[in-house]
């Protein structure tokens, strides 16, 4: 198995092997943050720094990572600048970023739709490591995806709303129910 993830600092994305330390042909597994891989006795030193996120001397601090559902992509969420980031997949091993845009003044969680068309984005980190003032948004915005271009489609600003900190969404599919529905 091939697990894909990423070093907020400094700024790097990773790939890594379980067991026989191959790549070619094993599966790949999105992560965020080491506490989401396999036990370390799963892991061999089989790693590869693959790719650069931003300015690493800048600290963009990816937060959080998706992989596309085909595996051909890989977006990026960075704290500190508020980018959201694509990288082209067709190399894992030699990703390249093809697209960036500011997407708040502080982003973290990103969660795509199953069709790839939409990509989610909330703003909270932790309470305690939000920026504050003006740059302290909360915010759950949803953006179309063409294939070259985000565009904003919605926003539910927490703050005026009164609904707290936006950390984490999943956002469920009624596709996902079909089978659910009553004759």
């Amino acid at each position: 198995m091939k697990v894909l993830t990423h070093r907020p600092l400094p700024s790097r994305v990773m790939l890594m092997s379980t067991g026989s330390g191959i790549f070619d042909g094993a599966p790949m597994v999105p992560t965020s943050f080491a506490a989401h891989l396999p036990p370390a006795s799963c892991l061999t030193s089989h790693s590869l720094e693959v790719g650069t996120v931003g300015d690493p001397s800048q600290i963009p601090l990816p937060v959080d990572i998706s992989i596309t559902r085909d595996g051909k992509g890989l977006w990026v969420n960075t704290f500190m600048d508020g980018k959201t980031r694509y990288f082209d997949l067709a190399n894992p091993e030699a990703p390249k970023q093809t697209y960036e845009k500011v997407t708040g003044k502080q982003v973290n969680m990103i969660s795509q739709s199953w069709d790839g068309k939409r990509l989610y984005i909330t703003s909270s980190l932790l309470a305690n490591w939000d920026k504050g003032g003006a740059d302290n948004e909360q915010f759950l915005r949803g953006f179309a995806w063409d294939g070259k271009e985000l565009a904003q489609k919605f926003e539910v600003d927490f703050t005026k709303e009164s609904l707290g900190r936006a950390h984490h969404m999943k956002l469920g599919s009624r596709a996902l129910h079909a089978s659910d529905k009553k004759k």
